[in-house]
């Protein structure tokens, strides 16, 4: 049982989408405890209709999900909002600013999900183990024709930031935000998933590749980096 002060983060025993949250906690120095209870996780996320638990007090269709005391939270991209403006990790320019960032969150998820889709050809529930084969068109048209795509629009988004605010900084503003552990989470898997196009391509992206360099010496993160708690990249969808 977790105490009503502490945050908690449901996920599967993976790095995944649950990656994004936990460098939110990770760049704040804020305490977590991770439940990676697969029967647990399937026994809340598994069924159709499934009606609130003893465990999630409001409905979440699949995790990521966080909880402190009765408030629990799922959706990746909002969780990762609500944590970043709870622990300073939030734009401080304004309203526009704000929707700037929230623009940016979501466009780093659309190319995760593009990804991910990839790699599930045929079914996209079902595991890339089970239709490897047929689904390599779909990698191959990906890495040929969506991952530049993702890539240049992610370029251009920093350029527009590092212009308006003279220099190599972040990707919202001039501040660290939750926006930037996005970033520099996506850009790993791609690293990760991709090593042959990541580098074949890293001439066309270089404000990306320093990004991604930059934030990953930050002291906290690379120690999480280093860390046991920090799960290795599946291998099979940018997860």
């Amino acid at each position: 049982m977790s105490s009503s002060s502490e945050w908690v983060l449901y996920y599967w025993p993976l790095a995944g989408r649950g990656e994004f949250v936990r460098l939110v906690f990770e760049e704040a120095g804020v305490p977590y405890k991770e439940i990676n209870d697969v029967e647990l996780l399937s026994k809340n996320f598994k069924k159709i209709d499934l009606p609130p638990s003893e465990d999630f007090s409001f409905p979440c269709f699949a995790p990521p999900v966080i909880k402190k005391g009765d408030f629990v939270l799922s959706q990746t991209p909002v969780i990762c909002e609500y944590l970043g403006k709870k622990f300073g990790l939030y734009p401080d320019g304004g309203e526009e600013e704000e929707y700037h960032a929230r623009q940016f969150n979501l466009t780093i998820h659309d190319f995760i999900a593009d990804g991910r889709l990839a790699f599930h050809g045929r079914n996209h529930t079902e595991s890339y183990y089970t239709q490897k084969e047929e689904t390599q068109t779909y990698i191959d048209f990906f890495v040929k024709n969506r991952l530049p795509k993702w890539l240049r629009n992610l370029e251009h988004l920093l350029n527009a930031n590092y212009g308006k605010h003279g220099g190599k900084g972040y990707a919202i503003g001039t501040k660290m935000t939750y926006v930037d552990l996005a970033l520099l989470h996506v850009l790993r898997a791609t690293e990760s998933q991709f090593p042959a196009p990541w580098e074949e391509l890293k001439g066309s992206f270089p404000l990306c590749r320093e990004f991604k360099e930059r934030m990953s010496q930050r002291p906290n993160l690379a120690a999480y980096f280093k860390s046991d708690r920090c799960r290795p990249f599946e291998g099979n969808s940018m997860m």
